[in-house]
């Protein structure tokens, strides 16, 4: 069996940092066999960034990542559950899902 890991580049510097996230949502909730009791799709509020870069993952403050990268993990892992985070620079209306 072979196994991959996703991690995020430190070298990126101007990545999306979301802000007031642990009032939208249960930190207690974000652990294997809790995801049904997140909503199905969550909205966050990123700093505002001018050079935001919307990179495919993301770890901080938990574990983020593009639809391209579900896409992926679903061909290994098709019964995977996710949930969709969209993440939102209110000022320049950059978006990423």
């Amino acid at each position: 069996m072979r196994y991959f890991i996703m991690e995020q580049d430190e070298e990126y510097i101007n990545v999306p940092k979301i802000i007031n996230w642990y009032d939208r949502i249960d930190v207690r909730q974000i652990k294997p066999g809790a995801s049904g009791k997140l909503p199905p799709k969550i909205a966050f509020n990123i700093r505002e960034n001018a050079d935001v870069v919307f990179t495919d993952v993301l770890t901080n403050p938990f574990l983020l990542y593009s639809a391209n990268i579900m896409e992926a993990v679903e061909i290994y892992e098709p019964k995977i559950p996710h949930k969709q985070i969209v993440l939102l620079e209110k000022k320049s209306r950059h978006t990423a899902v």
